[in-house]
Formats: structure tokens, sequence, C-alpha cells
């Protein structure tokens, strides 16, 4: 009896230290738990400083992506111009004659009297001439401002569209293959002046 009395104490006091035990791994696992959970102040800072790279980057993408359109939009004009312009050469044996479309409430939306007219993106200041000079090889010359601001321009001589930029100071810079093709049809003056006209719309 006696012997059985403390087999049964051993076993209960076993029982009481795997108690022991089993609750303190329980309050490790919990505190283990709880660590994870915890908000680290420098995660947030860094999450909120990706958000907002990623906020303004858009940003700038989604501008771009508007400018770029609009600069298409401003060649675009330019290519139907060459088109135009190509036809009544064919059919005429000269370049339609000077056309101004610069949104000044009396501006001519067919652009040309051509076989082939078309209507010019609206509000891009657009202007056209033609150029018969004694000496020179006869050409037209168009300039175009696109709604993003840059200048655009486009010369009978090739298929090469020009950017002018968007500040007058640039015509100083010219690119030189542009400057010598508008010396070709006697039209750099006439450039720098429709430049400056488009620019101030």
């Amino acid at each position: 009896m006696e012997h059985m009395t403390k087999t049964l104490f051993s076993c209960v006091c076993t029982d009481n230290g795997m108690m022991d035990k089993l609750k303190a791994r329980k309050a490790e696992i919990e505190r283990l738990r709880e660590e994870r959970g915890a908000t680290d102040p420098i995660l947030i800072i860094a999450g909120i400083a990706i958000t907002l790279i990623l906020l303004v980057g858009g940003s700038f993408a989604i501008s771009g992506f508007i400018g770029n359109a609009h600069n298409l939009n401003a060649k675009g004009d330019l290519d139907r111009i060459a088109t135009a312009q190509a036809a009544n050469l064919a059919m005429k044996d000269s370049y339609a004659p000077l056309r101004l479309n610069i949104h000044d409430g009396g501006e001519d939306r067919r652009l040309m009297d051509s076989a082939i007219p078309f209507t010019p993106t609206a509000n891009n200041p657009l202007i056209v001439s033609s150029f018969n000079t004694a000496g020179k090889t006869p050409g037209w010359a168009a300039v175009v401002k696109s709604a993003s601001g840059e200048v655009f321009a486009r010369l009978s001589t090739g298929s090469t569209i020009y950017s002018l930029g968007s500040d007058p100071a640039t015509m100083a810079t010219m690119p030189a293959a542009f400057t010598e093709q508008a010396s070709a049809i006697g039209a750099t003056s006439w450039v720098s002046a429709a430049f400056a006209r488009v620019n101030g719309r």
C-alpha cells in the first residue's frame, strides 16, 4: 500500500511538472505571436514611401502619355498637309498657296483648297505656305504648335518632321539639316516668323 501511494504521488508530481512545462511553452508561443503581429514603424514608413513613389511616378507617366498624344496629333496634321500638297502638285502643277489656321476667330478650317482638304486638330495653331522664289526649288513649309506646347515643322524637301521646341530661343539652334532644307526653298525667315506666330498662341 505504501508503495502504491509513493507511485501515485510521483505520477502527480510528474504531471504537475509537465503541466508547468506546457504552460511555459504556451506562454512562449503567445509571446512569439504577439511579437510577429507587432507593427514595425520602419516597415510602415517604407510602405508609405513606396506608395508615394508609385503615385508620383504614375502621375508623370500619365502626363507624358497625354503630351505624346498631343504631339502625335500635331505631327499627323503635318503628314496630312504633305498628302494634300502632293495632290495639289499632281493636279495643278503647283503647291497650294498660303493658308492660315491660327484660331483667331476667322480661321480657315479647310486649310487648303486642295483635292484632299482636311480639318486640322482643334486648337493647334498651324501655318502653311508655298514658295516659288527665283533661283530656289519650289516647295512648301508648315509649322504647327502641339497642345503640349512643342512646335513642329515639315518641309516639302523630305518626310522628316522637325521639333523646333517651345522657346523662341531654340530657333537659333535649329537642326542643320532643317536649316539647309528651309534655305533650299527660300523659307528660312518665314519659318522663324511662323514659329514666333504659332508660339504666341
